[in-house]
């Protein structure tokens, strides 16, 4: 007599029992690996679940820190900026009262020297005159 898809033999009172018992072995043990077999997959999937929990939390932390080290940099980059305008503005200051320190130095050596040579043409001018003046009268007197 064939039963859930597999054949037992017929005896006096019925189907075989040791026939069914030995089926129903069968399908005791596969329906217990199959549980175990399930369970270890529930479990399975509830790990992977966790895990890409973990990995998107990583992955949120990951974006966390790039944005906060962008921001630190950006920070120091600006601040960096400050202090080489800071550096450049002093150097700029130097420079200016260095030139303007050369300036008056080479003004007062220029105004020196226009002095020392409005002193000598005062005292060519006052030879000349001087000797201007002695022709002069050496010529009046040889008139006479």
């Amino acid at each position: 007599m064939k039963l859930l898809g597999r054949e037992f033999r017929v005896i006096e009172n019925g189907l075989d029992p040791v026939e069914i018992l030995a089926f129903l072995d069968s399908i005791t043990g596969s329906s217990e690996t199959t549980l175990k077999r399930l369970e270890q997959f529930v479990y399975l999937q509830k790990r992977a679940e966790a895990m890409e929990a973990i990995v998107k939390e990583a992955q949120s932390m990951a974006e966390h820190v790039k944005q906060q080290a962008i921001s630190e940099a950006e920070a120091e980059r600006a601040q960096v900026i400050e202090k080489a305008k800071s550096i450049a503005e002093t150097m700029i200051d130097q420079t200016e009262k260095t030139c303007i320190a050369s300036m008056e130095s080479v003004n007062s050596f220029i105004l020196e020297a226009l002095t020392k040579v409005k002193e000598k043409v005062q005292e060519i001018v006052a030879m000349s005159i001087q000797e201007g003046q002695q022709n002069l009268n050496t010529a009046t007197n040889v008139r006479n």
